[in-house]
């Protein structure tokens, strides 16, 4: 019986203080009093946060500032109660910290930062636009689908090109040509292997166009490996390039790997450079053509097998082997 009465009045207690909360939260809205209301919404352990936060996008503009500090605050569910009450007030002095919250790993925030920006619309745009190259492809995600909710629409060929990257459209990217070059180049580095995969493959589809920057993105070590791959996937308008950076040491192997990748086209090429005054270079053309495996190099390397130089020598010999032994 005792314990029947604790619990009773025990939850008269807390209904009495709900009640309480909630008058008192629909008084400080009247009166604008919005450091209680703000202080509220930063506790956690109330249950009064949302509340609060309705209480204070009611209030409107004299509530912002309060609500933008709330943006950094340590915790999540804060962050995204006061993103959304930003939303709601629409005021452009929380634009520039709303995009900056676009930043944030928890995808929940990212989304009730979004869903505030498109609230307020059209202010938010100019500063949604360099989002669109943010070297974090989440960020760029969801600054290219606010943007499409609010209705803009790209007017220049970089703008079009940046948000089809961002918004994954890569098909529409390769339609672009040359101009997406250089902006692929850089979600091949991009920390998602996914977009890194896509955007080889754009590359690839430009091809010719795509050719220059790649060569000269085989002297990135960054970019080196991937640079390769898509020049070997381009195919025989790659050739020549490659060739000519074979006279480069720092490239000379990556630009190796491509040719070697994209095989008979590169053959001749290769053959005539069986000749050619470095030795590195001669054992290293040696060494491809035998991984390529085309006969036609069968009888220069024989001939070239008298080349002065044991290294070039030994490479031709292993080349040779394969291409005898080979079916």
């Amino acid at each position: 019986m005792k314990r029947a009465i604790f619990w009773a009045l025990l939850l008269l207690q807390l209904g009495t203080s709900c009640a309480l909360s909630m008058r008192d939260i629909r008084k400080w809205e009247k009166n604008k009093e919005i450091d209680p209301l703000v202080k509220l919404l930063r506790d956690e352990k109330s249950g009064f946060c949302a509340a609060a936060a309705d209480a204070l996008a009611n209030i409107g503009p004299p509530a912002v500032e309060p609500l933008i500090s709330a943006l950094r605050d340590e915790n999540s569910c804060v962050r995204g109660i006061a993103a959304e009450a930003l939303g709601k007030i629409g005021d452009k002095r929380a634009v520039k910290p709303l995009v900056i919250a676009l930043r944030e790993k928890n995808p929940c925030i990212r989304g009730a930062t979004a869903n505030a920006l498109v609230k307020i619309g059209a202010p938010a745009v100019p500063m949604l636009i360099p989002e669109l190259r943010d070297k974090d492809a989440a960020v760029r995600l969801s600054a290219a689908q606010a943007l499409e909710r609010i209705g803009w629409q790209p007017k220049s060929v970089s703008e079009k090109l940046w948000f089809f990257l961002a918004s994954q459209q890569w098909r529409k990217a390769s339609s672009l040509g040359a101009p997406a070059v250089e902006p692929l180049m850089q979600v091949v580095m991009d920390e998602n292997w996914d977009h890194r995969w896509e955007a080889a493959e754009v590359l690839a589809r430009i091809g010719k166009p795509a050719v220059k920057p790649l060569i000269h993105a085989l002297q990135n070590g960054n970019t080196r490996g991937a640079a390769a791959w898509i020049l070997g996937r381009i195919g025989k308008e790659a050739v020549e390039p490659l060739m000519e950076a074979l006279q480069d040491g720092r490239v000379r192997a990556a630009a190796l790997k491509a040719l070697a990748q994209i095989g008979k086209p590169a053959v001749k090429p290769l053959i005539k450079s069986l000749k050619d005054y470095d030795v590195w270079v001669r054992s290293n053309v040696a060494r491809t053509l035998g991984e390529i495996g085309d006969k036609r190099a069968v009888r220069p390397l024989t001939e070239a097998f008298k080349d002065p130089n044991w290294r070039v020598r030994k490479e031709i010999a292993k080349a040779l082997e394969r291409l005898l032994v080979s079916k």
